[in-house]
């Protein structure tokens, strides 16, 4: 879904600023941080569509978190590494294979809500200049 949200974002960037990609990613130096993170991000999340069944399981879980925090922290984004560890220590609470407990729900929740809100104030200001 960020990854997409990305898109969009960059296409609004397109149309308000009249110029071509090659010329926008040249020109803005944190936009192309943000494609290259959204690359990552799609295709990490891409894997997780072909291995959903496997993620119930917490040991493929925490490796699988651990795997993300350190690929996230490769490419600078620093939100999803928080999100990762935050991941990581939410992981000692499952409990069952598949089950997911009212803490982590909510974790999931706001952080969820919080990445909305950032996207809409993105858009807000994006249509502002």
């Amino acid at each position: 879904m960020v990854p997409l949200a990305c898109a969009v974002l960059v296409s609004l960037n397109l149309v308000t600023a009249r110029t071509s990609f090659a010329n926008l990613i040249r020109s803005q130096a944190g936009l192309a941080v943000g494609v290259i993170i959204a690359l990552c991000d799609l295709i990490i999340g891409y894997f997780c569509l072909l291995n959903l069944s496997n993620f119930g399981k917490k040991k493929t879980y925490k490796r699988f978190m651990i795997t993300q925090v350190i690929t996230q922290a490769l490419v600078g984004n620093f939100m999803c590494v928080i999100m990762g560890i935050l991941g990581i220590h939410l992981s000692k609470e499952l409990k069952n294979e598949g089950q997911v407990n009212s803490k982590v729900k909510l974790v999931i929740n706001f952080g969820t809500a919080l990445l909305f809100l950032c996207f809409v104030l993105l858009i807000v200001i994006e249509l502002k200049k």
